[in-house]
């Protein structure tokens, strides 16, 4: 199949995209985590 290896993935602007989903998805959690931290020390 020729749409195995997606090209968009490999390319250095969809590694960028999903570089910068991936912060996003850290930024989140450690958001909600510090959060979580503050309500249970509450």
């Amino acid at each position: 199949m020729p749409f195995s290896n997606d090209p968009f993935a490999s390319s250095l602007i969809g590694r960028s995209v999903l570089t910068r989903l991936v912060f996003v998805a850290v930024g989140i959690a450690a958001l909600w985590a510090a959060i979580g931290w503050a309500v249970a020390l509450a």
